[in-house]
């Protein structure tokens, strides 16, 4: 890949899907709704996804090699690996991204090349060595080269290459409307993401203690961010709940949790989400998680799974699970 261009075997595809058909073969398509599609070269280990209205000729929104499918993925993907080299203006993909780019790694790391915007999503087993530690850990990490060896050390760093052609420039900069604030005294420490944004969806949705409250569409909108890019959760949206600063003396606040596959925070992480995978599952919950909410006393779970080990974990702490 190079800022004029993707090239397959010397060829020029740029950004065109009639080009990558000619280069790949003839994709396995499933129309998905309201002239979405995805768009399958199996064995290449390639997949796209791609747009069209009734007027206009099929467009690639983004495209996607895949060198890993992660654990629990339930969405649709290519019958094989990409299994091909792939690099960025001729060197190895993590030679291209910056310093502090790798410093600060987590869910993934982003450049730009030309009219291009490369994600770099880690590999599975990358991301599991970063994701625990917690947020204050992590940042103040981003002055070493700790969290960038992990990444450099790992056999397969990457786990899925994602391409997209640069959207327009929009008129003005984002606002700071969903900036994150900054915390005013102790945070909680979560090392579980799925009991977190179950805990964040109670403060910020349905209690309205937590601001500013994301809204997913207004943020992407500004950003020139397709919500629908992706299948599953929104990295820049997990990201930004994941980086979200709780206050501790919130967690008195919690009395109850309520975990329905229809609950306002998962689809601000997933405006794609069918509610049919472990996407937002409770797999697990340690004591030191459950210690500060002395007042919650029940969980009432539909459609969302909560592990044996994490239903002991709550029995252990006095609160009941309900199914």
């Amino acid at each position: 890949m190079r800022s004029d261009g993707i090239f397959i075997g010397g060829v020029n595809c740029e950004f065109d899907l009639a080009k990558f058909n000619e280069a790949l073969g003839q994709p396995r398509v499933i129309d998905d709704v309201e002239g979405k599609s995805r768009y399958f070269w199996d064995e290449a280990g390639i997949f796209a996804f791609v747009r069209a209205d009734e007027l206009a000729e099929p467009k690639l929104t983004e495209m996607i090699l895949m060198l890993e499918v992660a654990k629990g993925v339930q969405h649709e993907v290519p019958r094989e690996l990409y299994g091909g080299a792939f690099t960025l203006e001729g060197r190895p993909p993590l030679e291209a991204v910056s310093e502090q780019e790798l410093r600060s790694a987590y869910i993934f790391l982003e450049l730009s090349l030309g009219k291009f915007e490369v994600s770099l999503a880690l590999a599975q087993a990358v991301q599991e060595r970063i994701d625990a530690m917690d947020f204050a850990e992590r940042f103040a990490k981003r002055d070493t080269d700790e969290i960038a060896d992990i990444v450099r050390a790992a056999k397969m760093p990457i786990g899925r290459v994602c391409i997209n052609q640069k959207a327009k420039k929009v008129k003005c900069k984002p606002s700071d409307k969903f900036k994150l604030p900054c915390a005013a005294g102790e945070t909680l420490l979560f090392k579980n993401f799925n009991f977190k944004i179950a805990v964040m969806n109670e403060l910020m949705y349905e209690k309205a203690l937590l601001q500013p409250k994301f809204d997913v569409f207004e943020y992407c909108e500004e950003r020139g961010i397709d919500p629908y890019a992706d299948f599953g959760a929104l990295p820049q949206a997990k990201k930004w709940f994941k980086d979200y600063p709780v206050p501790a003396n919130l967690a008195e606040q919690v009395s109850e949790l309520y975990l329905d596959g229809g609950n306002e925070i998962y689809l601000q992480i997933a405006p794609d989400w069918d509610g049919e995978d472990e996407l937002f599952d409770i797999k697990n919950i340690d004591a030191a998680e459950l210690a500060p909410f002395v007042n919650l006393k029940k969980i009432e779970t539909s459609g969302i799974g909560i592990s044996k080990k994490a239903r002991k974990a709550c029995e252990d702490a006095g609160i009941t699970v309900v199914d």
